[in-house]
């Protein structure tokens, strides 16, 4: 039997991804956990181990099947699960850019236009009363068959998502009819179940990740054989060379740095464009806008706390460089320059999962110098927005020799790193005698099907945080040590005692995250968004915050807040604020949450605690809510300006009401009670 990543569903802490489940678990002290596990299971129960498959043909069935058990161990809930059926559009995932390795390589010419080609396929094969829906009862398994269809080569990291629906007993009329009458019935009969899920809230998701190699081939066909993430990805890591700790000279003195800790990246055609464009507008800072009066909502005094006097901002925004950080110390006309300075440029990628080079926005690109055996860094700047980055050298004894540029994964801000605490980096070819003027060309690190495969968008959104939050909201969250991410997290088990590896977070600045999780638009920024809370709360959370929830389900106001903050900080991140998010970013639509989400009372839901922070954001008028405040980090600043006074201190929207009213503009008050009464948060 092999147990997946994610093999467990697990409850919504510091994560989008929760279960209908109630059981609470008390958390150790100073331990926040993303994921509390809870009582959904989901393992192989049964697949064919090795294989053979004819790319060339259509196979709608699956070149293969696997059973996959789904077991609910409470005693007391039911939940409806649905997955994708065969037929449906939206069984296809993963992408293949058929060029993209050829291009690279130097084989079949210059390059063609990028084509999207469905990877693979799955979908449910098991039949059903409503195509694609089962019911697992409470205390009980079922087996549900999937269907795969391989359509390339190589690694294959099957994706397949399904909706979960609770049967809770204090479901509102008619859901609470209908959720009886489904946990009552002996025979499901399609209707009923209809009838639920058109009315009913997706309480969670549940991922199932499958890995398959497939490659080589025989007389009969392609040969695709079962794995896991570890044995996929991990096993063929980079062999690092012997060396002893290099020795760089920099401001603070002699800095031990393992320069031969790296891995080599490769080189793109000079007409190469395959490539992610979206970075060169995304990151405006947007203009703002009146009320409903067109009076300015006051707000909070921006942090004085400056990266620019630190030299570490975080990048740029749309192309224009804000401060950008200064240049290292070892930079031109520092420490006793030479006459001659160097300009060293380049532009450097990271290969994303989806098969497409992506700008490296916010790695950090850095110059060494091999003197005589030490490594002496010469210059270090961000990877601007489109790939591109400068460095300026003027350095006493550096005539353009023994130079090797190095392009790091990590900053101050987080960073990610696997389970033997290794940082990730990358190292070019070593140059000699470099002209005034050198352009090093472009080149990428492949996190694409490797040992960090998924790394790129780990650290793209992560980035993205930073960037929106110091240069949108003028909130800069660095913290005293950087926040060390985890990932892939294939053997921590956040603490549950399950064994099963999953995402969590804790209140010393760490963060887990298992490859599923690494790969979603909004489980890194939710998780990080508890650590912006964390960071500016003092690690002090209000009364309740703790224990397994759901989006569907009410608890208590505390749980809620802390929640439904982080539950909106992805969706203040991606998504424009006069657009309505719907669903795209998490599983519920923030804007218009339906009726299937607890609102007896709202700020005992963090689906409406989330909902409550975005129409105090948004510039959209949605029914009562007409007002927003100007700064577009407002919404922010005063949350987190107003954390408990004591761990365990009761606190929640309520409070909340009473600080938004007394940092708005007079006569707009009441424009504010109307939001927190539609949200039923008051």
């Amino acid at each position: 039997m092999l147990l997946l990543n994610p093999p467990r569903l697990s409850s919504l802490l510091c994560a989008t991804i929760a279960v209908f489940v109630l059981a609470l678990i008390a958390n150790p002290v100073g331990r926040a956990f993303a994921h509390e596990p809870s009582s959904l299971d989901i393992i192989v129960a049964k697949a064919l181990p090795t294989g053979i498959v004819d790319l060339a043909a259509s196979i709608k069935k699956g070149d293969t099947q696997i059973d996959v058990r789904i077991k609910n161990s409470d005693p007391e809930l039911d939940a409806l699960v649905r997955f994708p059926v065969c037929g449906e559009d939206s069984i296809s995932h993963g992408m293949l850019v058929t060029d993209l390795d050829a291009a690279i390589s130097g084989v079949g010419g210059d390059p063609v236009p990028v084509i999207d080609v469905t990877r693979w396929t799955a979908c449910v094969y098991t039949k059903s009363t409503v195509p694609g829906v089962f019911l697992v009862r409470r205390g009980l398994s079922i087996t549900v068959r999937f269907a795969i269809d391989f359509r390339a080569l190589g690694s294959q990291h099957v994706r397949i998502i399904g909706d979960v629906y609770g049967l809770q007993t204090q479901a509102p009329e008619p859901l609470g009819t209908l959720a009886a009458s489904i946990r009552a019935a002996r025979t499901l009969e399609a209707p009923v179940i209809d009838q639920f899920l058109r009315a009913s809230a997706i309480s969670a998701r549940l991922p199932l990740s499958v890995f398959y190699s497939v490659s080589g081939s025989s007389s009969m066909g392609t040969a695709f054989q079962l794995s896991s993430y570890a044995g996929l990805y991990l096993q063929n890591q980079d062999s690092l060379p012997e060396g002893g700790m290099p020795v760089f000279d920099y401001v603070d003195g002699a800095v031990a740095v393992d320069l031969d800790d790296y891995r080599t990246f490769k080189r793109v055609l000079p007409k190469d464009e395959t490539y992610d464009p979206q970075h060169d507008s995304l990151y405006r800072i947007p203009v703002d806008t009146g009320g409903p009066s067109g009076s300015e909502i006051m707000c909070v005094a921006p942090t004085e706390n400056d990266c620019r006097v630190r030299g570490d901002c975080p990048g740029t925004i749309g192309g224009i460089t804000h401060g950008g950080g200064l240049q290292s110390a070892q930079s031109a006309g520092s420490r006793g320059g030479t006459s001659s300075t160097y300009t060293i440029t380049g532009r450097f990628s990271s290969k994303w999962t989806d098969h497409t080079l992506h700008p490296a926005w916010g790695w950090r690109a850095v110059a060494w110098w091999n003197n005589g055996g030490a490594w002496t860094e010469l210059a270090s700047e961000w990877v601007q927005w489109d790939g591109s980055y400068e460095l300026l050298i003027n350095r006493a004894g550096y005539s353009g020799q023994n130079l090797r540029v190095q392009y790091r994964a990590h900053n101050r801000y987080y960073e990610p790193m696997d389970e033997d605490d290794n940082l990730f980096r990358w190292r070019g070819p070593d140059r000699t005698n470099i002209a005034l003027n050198h352009d090093d060309g472009h080149w990428y690190a492949d996190t694409d099907g490797t040992d960090t495969n998924g790394l790129g968008e780990v650290y793209f959104r992560g980035y993205q945080l930073w960037s929106k939050l110091y240069w949108t909201a003028e909130i800069d969250p660095l913290r005293a040590n950087p926040i060390k991410i985890y990932y892939p997290n294939t053997e921590y088990d956040c603490g549950s005692g399950s064994g099963v590896p999953w995402s969590c977070a804790n209140t010393a600045g760490t963060v887990w995250l298992i490859p599923v999780h690494g790969l979603t638009l909004d489980v890194v920024q939710h998780e990080m968004g508890h650590q912006v809370n964390n960071e500016f709360h003092d690690n002090k959370r209000p009364a309740g915050a703790g224990g397994a929830h759901s989006l569907t389900v009410c608890y208590n106001q505390g749980l809620a807040l802390r929640e439904g903050y982080a539950d909106f900080m992805p969706h203040w991140i991606q998504a424009d604020r006069t657009t309505d998010p719907g669903s795209t970013i998490s599983s519920y639509p923030i804007e218009a949450p339906t009726a299937g989400y607890c609102k007896t009372p709202g700020n005992n839901n963090e689906v409406w605690v989330s909902s409550t922070f975005w129409d105090l954001h948004d510039t959209r008028s949605d029914t009562n809510d007409i007002l927003w405040y100007i700064h577009p980090g407002a919404v922010h600043k005063l949350y987190l300006a107003n954390g408990p006074a004591n761990d365990g201190d009761p606190l929640g929207m309520d409070e909340f009401q009473a600080i938004y009213n007394s940092n708005c503009s007079a006569g707009h008050s009441g424009f504010i009670d109307a939001i927190f009464e539609q949200n039923d948060t008051d």
